[in-house]
């Protein structure tokens, strides 16, 4: 389904749409999924103990606290003020948060041994630039010879799985989705309504979420680019091998090239 209205989505939607109510919509992505994320990556990645590992676009720290208690040394980076002050609750003081801009990493080169990007946390910015730098980043932080998981949604099972509207209680919430695939064909889009309050007197937020769908023949062109080596491709987390199409995911194990 694709829908000539994309561009009404604000190019800076992220700034506002992983807010307080963030949390509440999205109650159903759990501690038990990430820990099992989360163990998937180190495996994957071959991480060992002490290995410092940059959790970007953390969020409430859902994957760190399980790569944090695997004895990995790891740092959360989110530009949501709301999403860590949460993580740090979570986490405590054995974790360090940071706020920061994917785009412009406040870290100096070489600091981790590994990234990871769970769950559709690339692919946010309208300008292809933009990705582009955003694994230029990566790779700067990250030793040579050192690892990266980037888990994108599959782009033709996203495209065939669409539900074009939803509605749902989310405890007091009652959430209205819509959801399109933008008109060049690039994007899926969403906007959410989160309606609370009585019946006589609801208040009303409006949020949106875009993000690119990648083909695989397109990021891999970025990733080379940008110094990445693709070493296995999965279609979910209990380890299928990826197949454009069948699986939800593309999660890319990658290495950083010497």
């Amino acid at each position: 389904m694709t829908d000539p209205s994309a561009s009404s989505v604000p190019a800076d939607w992220f700034r506002h749409s992983f807010g307080g109510d963030y949390l509440r919509v999205y109650r159903k992505r759990n501690e038990a999924a990430a820990a099992v994320e989360a163990a998937f990556c180190a495996t994957v990645l071959g991480l060992a103990p002490g290995d410092r590992v940059l959790d970007l676009a953390c969020g409430a720290g859902r994957h760190a606290a399980p790569l944090a208690a695997a004895g990995l040394s790891v740092v959360g980076l989110d530009l949501s003020l709301d999403l860590l002050t949460e993580a740090r609750g979570r986490l405590g003081s054995a974790v360090p948060v940071v706020r920061g801009d994917m785009r412009h990493l406040p870290f100096a080169n070489r600091s981790f041994r590994a990234l990871a990007s769970f769950f559709t946390s690339f692919g946010y910015f309208t300008r292809l630039g933009d990705d582009a730098r955003v694994l230029g980043e990566m790779a700067r932080v990250v030793a040579p010879g050192g690892g990266m998981l980037l888990d994108l949604p599959d782009r033709e099972a996203t495209i065939g799985g669409l539900v074009p509207q939803s509605e749902r209680t989310e405890g007091e919430l009652q959430i209205f989705e819509r959801r399109w695939i933008s008109g060049d064909g690039a994007r899926v889009e969403k906007e959410i309504r989160v309606v609370s309050g009585s019946k006589t007197e609801p208040t009303e937020e409006r949020y949106h979420e875009s993000v690119r769908l990648y083909r695989s023949a397109e990021i891999n062109a970025l990733l080379s680019a940008a110094g990445w080596l693709v070493e296995a491709r999965f279609g979910n987390f209990e380890g299928d091998p990826w197949e454009s199409g069948v699986g939800p995911r593309m999660i890319n194990v990658l290495k950083r090239r010497a």
